[in-house]
């Protein structure tokens, strides 16, 4: 690993010890019947959280409470879910500053209610077992927190995607079409810690979807398309899908009709993946999903999806 890497994989490890350490000196805000969840990041991040705490919720007999403040403290992180119409009681229970400075800045808004934190990355069975009145904090990434409650969960897709019918009109799917996302944007910037799936793991992806009889048009997602063109030029021609004025919801939706999918390490592309699964309909997602050693993905992807290992397809 590079000097600038391991200082950025390092510096990502300090910020979440200590965003951990000063949550654990904050008072609790339970409420009464209720699970609460501090939702956090972009639309993928907040879709887990949401489902995790749906699912704690339940297994509680109580009604899902999401907070939203962490997205009042970071404008390029917006609460996304009210556009997906998720039944759940929205609040903003309100953050303080976190003293340090620098490195930390960003984690100033770390939460009071932190009755049951996410002790690792990997499913936590305790999660899903905290009594009416928690508070639980995490990213929940795992399909096995979102299990409990798919039908539900797709329910409310199948119903977005009804909603969303004229403007999703627009686009054209070949039923032998593959879609591929590529997420780069902030990822370049946090690659000691994410990494990225580079050219040779879509060639990879993309040849295995054809040998699986998907012959039709490339169709390409991304948060940088100039790049995304550039890096897999050599695929042949690939289609932008996303249409002028179409927002993140959409594209996850794009990703959801995908007659096959090549993911990203990406919590976006994972719900593309997820909320679209049907017999037939193949998704391949890159492993390790972290470049981050010490975060673990075991329990990260649905079963029944393809992997294949990016770091054997480092190269372009």
């Amino acid at each position: 690993m590079s000097p600038l890497r391991s200082a950025r994989s390092a510096a990502g490890t300090i910020a979440h010890r200590a965003l951990t350490a000063y949550a654990e000196r904050q008072p609790g805000h339970g409420a009464e019947g209720t699970v609460t969840v501090h939702s956090q990041g972009g639309l993928g991040n907040q879709l887990f959280i949401y489902a995790a705490g749906l699912s704690a919720a339940r297994a509680a007999g109580a009604e899902l409470r999401v907070d939203v403040g962490l997205h009042r403290e970071r404008d390029d992180r917006p609460w996304l879910l009210d556009s997906l119409g998720l039944p759940a009681e929205v609040v903003d229970l309100g953050y303080a500053e976190h003293p340090g400075a620098g490195l930390l800045e960003k984690f100033r808004a770390a939460p009071r209610a932190c009755s049951y934190r996410e002790p690792a990355f990997s499913f936590d069975q305790q999660a899903l077992a905290q009594p009416a009145g928690s508070c639980l904090f995490g990213y929940f990434q795992s399909w096995r927190y979102v299990e409990p409650v798919s039908e539900q969960m797709h329910a409310h897709f199948r119903r977005l995607a009804e909603h969303r019918a004229e403007r999703l009109a627009a686009v054209d799917i070949d039923p032998g079409a593959v879609v591929v996302h590529v997420r780069r944007g902030d990822y370049l910037a946090a690659a000691g810690y994410h990494g990225l799936a580079g050219a040779q793991y879509y060639r990879e992806a993309v040849g295995l979807l054809r040998r699986c009889g998907f012959s039709g048009p490339l169709l390409l997602l991304s948060d940088d398309l100039p790049l995304a063109l550039e890096e897999l030029s050599d695929l042949g021609e690939l289609v932008p899908l996303a249409q002028p004025g179409m927002d993140a919801v959409d594209e996850l939706l794009l990703m959801r009709a995908a007659p096959a999918l090549v993911t990203a390490n990406s919590s976006f592309s994972w719900w593309g993946g997820w909320s679209g699964q049907r017999p037939g309909r193949p998704v391949v997602s890159p492993r390790p999903w972290f470049d981050e050693p010490t975060v673990s993905d075991r329990d990260l992807l649905p079963p029944s999806w393809l992997t294949l290992d990016r770091r054997t397809f480092s190269g372009r």
